[in-house]
């Protein structure tokens, strides 16, 4: 008689990487959202200072007497 045996291995290195790629696009997915977070609050600041100012040039005027101290 001639028993023949097998047996079955597995491996976790495609759930290990599974798991990493998710992990990876969670990521990205955060930082790009937060990045896009700060850019609409960058824009929504810059267009209410221009509003304050009075428009694009008096607001470029005001930076310059802002920052040399006048």
């Amino acid at each position: 008689m001639n028993e023949t045996t097998r047996t079955k291995t597995t491996s976790r290195t495609q759930e290990q990487s599974s798991v990493n790629n998710e992990v990876s696009k969670v990521a990205l997915i955060s930082i790009s959202a937060f990045g896009a977070i700060i850019g609409t609050w960058s824009l929504i600041a810059l267009i209410s200072a221009m509003v304050q100012s009075g428009g694009p040039l008096q607001l470029i005027g005001n930076w310059f007497k802002a920052v040399a101290g006048l």
